[in-house]
């Protein structure tokens, strides 16, 4: 009964603290736990929060306030996304940032403001890594990173560039007769 008890106070002080401290409003978009999500509804003893996939998470108010969380949105029902692509070393990374941005731009769901953005992030053993990160609502977002893959998959076709593949060259020697028989 006691730990019982101890659960039901700390979710009711911890709700208490969101609704008056309105660190979490209904509306905003939540990262918690890699739960991504909008909240619905604060009560008391805990936290509604709806995710992409439309399911619904009840958090204790406990865990909001005890444990980081995002608020990615603090009103604004946009998210950022993020979007890779490995560019074959080839490539040239003008061209492949121009083709990422043309794809973000051209999506009417993606937000121009802020406006997209390409980093060239890394050198990889395969590829030459970029990330396109942009704005979306956060209704549908997970159908719009999709969308964009496809955009910049055509675009890349119709340009030439190729996406790259981790690949392994193998390099076969041969040996002579003499090499041969003391291999036994």
């Amino acid at each position: 009964i006691g730990f019982g008890l101890q659960h039901i106070i700390n979710n009711f002080v911890s709700g208490l603290i969101l609704l008056f401290g309105r660190s979490v409003r209904p509306g905003d978009v939540i990262e918690h736990e890699l739960v991504l999500g909008e909240v619905e509804k604060v009560t008391i003893r805990s936290t509604l929060v709806r995710t992409r996939d439309d399911t619904t998470m009840l958090i204790p108010n406990s865990s909001l306030v005890s444990m980081p969380f995002v608020n990615m949105s603090r009103g604004n029902r946009a998210v950022r996304l993020v979007v890779a692509v490995g560019a074959d070393y080839n490539s040239d990374t003008d061209l492949v940032e121009r083709l990422l941005l043309e794809a973000a731009r051209e999506h009417p769901e993606v937000l121009q403001h802020p406006a997209p953005r390409v980093r060239f992030e890394n050198f990889q053993d395969s590829c030459l890594d970029f990330r396109i990160k942009f704005w979306v609502k956060f209704d549908g977002s997970k159908r719009v990173a999709s969308d964009l893959r496809y955009a910049i998959l055509k675009k890349f076709r119709e340009h030439g560039v190729a996406i790259a593949f981790p690949q392994m060259d193998l390099h076969i020697k041969t040996m002579g007769d003499n090499e041969r028989n003391d291999c036994h």
